[in-house]
């Protein structure tokens, strides 16, 4: 293709976090790239640790950031950035708290709610609260049978934020795909939805239950979230 469809204007390029990362860089290593992405790019490919070290401390990222930059393996999977470096992902995530909108959600049948930083903090902590009660620790298999809720999103930020290994499905799955995903991990707690909606049509979902909690014996807790959006009910 030779015809150019689109070009960011210099305001919008000015106003962009890779205009401030080249910015950054170029201050800290005194490299000019004198607003070529070209020459970025390349620097970060052939600098690709200092790269990595010099973005974890532009984008102020929350947790430990190992003194060792890079770990080479002949492989190119195996290559290590950081290694050692710890981060909770949850904690990331939530580092805004204020009422500014984090996220929207739109159902089919027309519902629509949202939910501010300081919202999402608020009930992502009482999720995590009550995985914290019913003995979730690292490592543990938190399960959904969700849709793309807004629940959904805050039971996967309090699983991560404890350490929680976490997987999910759609409604769209039936009870036999549900039972041989989960069935895998071994689930202490299971998310479900009650109902959900495709193509118009509403479609129970809790008359699948008895079914999976009984093929899939390691989940002790179950958390039943009312479609759309309603608050959570523990079982």
């Amino acid at each position: 293709m030779s015809k150019k469809l689109w070009q960011p204007s210099i305001i919008v390029k000015k106003n962009s976090n890779l205009f401030a990362f080249e910015n950054y860089i170029s201050k800290k290593l005194k490299i000019k790239f004198n607003k070529n992405y070209k020459k970025l790019l390349n620097w970060s490919i052939k600098n690709s640790p200092e790269f990595w070290s010099r973005f974890w401390d532009f984008s102020k990222i929350k947790g430990f950031k190992s003194n060792k930059n890079f770990r080479k393996s002949k492989t190119f999977y195996k290559n290590l950035f950081l290694p050692g470096s710890r981060l909770n992902f949850g904690e990331n995530l939530l580092s805004k708290n204020n009422n500014d909108k984090a996220v929207t959600f739109i159902s089919e049948n027309g519902f629509r709610e949202e939910r501010s930083w300081r919202q999402l903090n608020l009930n992502t902590n009482k999720i995590s609260k009550f995985l914290k009660k019913i003995n979730i620790k690292k490592g543990d298999r938190v399960a959904a049978y969700m849709p793309n809720t807004i629940e959904t999103v805050e039971a996967f930020i309090a699983t991560t934020s404890l350490g929680g290994i976490w997987s999910s499905c759609s409604p769209d799955f039936g009870s036999k795909g549900v039972i041989e995903r989960f069935s895998q991990i071994n689930p202490k707690v299971l998310f479900i939805t009650d109902q959900y909606f495709y193509n118009g049509k509403k479609i129970d979902i809790l008359n699948r239950l008895p079914e999976i909690l009984k093929l899939i014996p390691s989940i002790k807790s179950v958390v039943i979230s009312n479609y759309p959006g309603k608050k959570f009910i523990k079982k």
